[in-house]
């Protein structure tokens, strides 16, 4: 198992279309050693929020980079705040669009 000696949530969220054209947000958890140069910088996890367009659901998605990371509780307090900051993503892109 590898070590990170920071591990932090990034800040920017991502936002595209899947395939079949519905919105999807993602953020990634990751690590690194070097805080100088980064040059370890690693993605740990991928959490993507898909606004479903059939119903009020929204479709969370955790991709793990590495098996054990799902059992870091450093990480699974991560993953969980990057989920409330994507439901809100995702509820203010309802709100505009009810708005227009």
């Amino acid at each position: 198992m590898k070590f990170w000696k920071y591990i932090e949530l990034d800040d920017g969220i991502g936002q595209g279309l899947t395939e079949e054209g519905v919105p999807f947000w993602e953020v990634e958890i990751q690590g690194w050693n070097d805080n100088e140069t980064f040059t370890d910088l690693t993605s740990l996890v991928k959490i993507t929020a898909i606004d479903s367009p059939y119903d009020s659901e929204i479709e969370l998605n955790v991709e793990y980079n590495r098996p054990e990371l799902e059992h870091d509780l450093m990480i699974g307090k991560l993953v969980d705040e990057a989920k409330i900051e994507l439901q809100s993503a995702v509820s203010a892109f309802r709100q505009s669009e009810r708005n227009l």
